[in-house]
């Protein structure tokens, strides 16, 4: 159950603040969970494009295509939308809000599954950038669809913190996230760089260009 997890939730953060009214942006980011490969820890390398657009001050519109899956004859595209609650004045944090439909067509079997996903987020503006911290929410609407022998979960939650450093229009972003710290990580063909037996942990590097605004 947690490779499921891991290959649809293999995005980083976007738009954590969201960005100003008639702004966009466009980036790309890779990264995933830690595996043990040959006495070595490395990320999976999943990988993505996407865009925002600032539809106003407080709504940012996205959507992303997700550049690893195609490899493997899988369609998977998203889209969505971060909401500013409040703004991060100093030592308070800003609040947001992202919801995100992942969708996934198997060029192999010929079958399609969206899945939703919620995040909220606290952040916090610096003269480098931004520093931040959240929590995502995978929702499984396919009880019927999970592999043998694995167990059914409706919600898989994950756990990231991460620092954005701007220069100009250009964003450099370093994330670490906690994927599915509730799932068993045993009885995979890879073997997820974790003491515990559960979970993952994961990391990723994301660079974005803002426009206009």
């Amino acid at each position: 159950m947690i490779m499921i997890a891991c290959l649809t939730d293999c995005t980083p953060a976007r738009f954590v603040k969201p960005l100003e009214k008639n702004e966009w942006a466009i980036g790309a980011n890779a990264g995933g969970p830690l595996i043990d490969l040959f006495g070595t820890k490395l990320p999976v390398p999943f990988s993505s494009l996407y865009a925002g657009y600032g539809k106003t001050d407080r709504l940012t519109i996205h959507g992303g295509l997700h550049t690893t899956s195609l490899a493997y004859k899988t369609l998977q595209l998203d889209a969505g939308a971060s909401y500013l609650i409040i703004n991060s004045a100093g030592s308070i944090p800003g609040i947001s809000v992202n919801g995100t439909l992942n969708g996934m067509f198997d060029f192999r079997e010929y079958n399609a599954r969206v899945y939703p996903n919620l995040a909220g987020n606290l952040f916090w503006d610096d003269k480098y950038g931004r520093f931040y911290c959240g929590m995502e929410n995978w929702i499984d609407p396919f009880k019927n669809g999970v592999p043998d022998n694995s167990t059914y979960k409706p919600w898989t939650p994950a756990f990231y913190l991460g620092e954005t450093l701007k220069l100009n229009k250009w964003e450099v972003t370093f994330e670490y996230k906690n994927l599915a710290p509730y799932t068993s990580n045993r009885g995979h063909v890879v073997q997820y760089a974790r003491s515990g037996k559960k979970g993952a942990h994961g990391i990723y590097l994301s660079i974005q260009k803002r426009f206009g605004g």
